[in-house]
C-alpha cells in the first residue's frame, strides 16, 4: 500500500515562504533604487545647464540613463 503524506512540512513551507518574500523585497530594493539613481542623473543634468538646447539637455539624460541601466 502506498502512504502518501498529505500534511505539508510547515516549517519548510514558512522557509521557503520567507525565502521568496527576502528575494522579492531585494530585488524591489534593487530596481527602487536604480530609478532613484536615474532620477537623480535627471534631475542634475536639467538643473546643470539652462543655457543649453532642450535637445542637448535630453540628448545628455538619454545618455546617463542608458549609462545606468546598462553598464560599460
Amino acid at each position: 500500500m502506498i502512504q502518501i503524506n498529505t500534511i505539508p512540512d510547515i516549517k519548510a513551507t514558512q522557509a521557503s515562504s520567507q525565502a521568496l518574500l527576502d528575494t522579492y523585497l531585494s530585488f524591489y530594493r534593487l530596481c527602487y533604487n536604480k530609478v532613484l539613481q536615474v532620477l537623480n542623473e535627471i534631475i542634475q543634468v536639467v538643473k546643470a545647464d539652462w543655457t543649453t538646447s532642450k535637445h542637448k539637455r535630453m540628448k545628455d539624460i538619454r545618455q546617463k540613463v542608458i549609462h545606468l541601466w546598462i553598464p560599460s
